[in-house]
């Protein structure tokens, strides 16, 4: 889907490399990959072949049809996850329980905190 999309040509290659990486966990944080969980009913996680099943149901659907808050981006942010996904080879997206946002992340992540 963002194979060669114009807008990651400036992506970091040590960041895209990590992403990439087998070791790597990926953590989706913040309502976008919330919804996608709800939207999945996920237990936990959420991997490339589920989300590509759901979107091809939704693409089919009207905004009326999905229904709730932000139905009106429900296929879209669908798109940019597996697209995102797929460029990096990222096969599983963890889902931490509660409501984890960006904030949550910079709080815990030590660098922000350096003296």
């Amino acid at each position: 889907l963002v194979k060669n999309h114009e807008a990651l040509k400036d992506f970091p290659k040590e960041l895209a490399s990590r992403l990439s990486g087998k070791a790597s966990a990926i953590v989706g944080i913040g309502g976008v990959h919330r919804s996608i969980g709800e939207r999945l009913k996920a237990d936990g996680s959420f991997n490339q072949r589920a989300l590509t099943q759901q979107l091809d149901r939704d693409v089919e659907l009207t905004d009326s049809d999905i229904g709730g808050k932000y139905a009106d981006t429900t296929v879209s942010n669908e798109l940019l996850v597996l697209g995102l996904m797929e460029r990096f080879k990222i096969e599983q997206v963890l889902l931490p329980k509660g409501s984890v946002t960006n904030s949550d992340a910079v709080l815990v992540t030590p660098s922000y905190w350096k003296e």
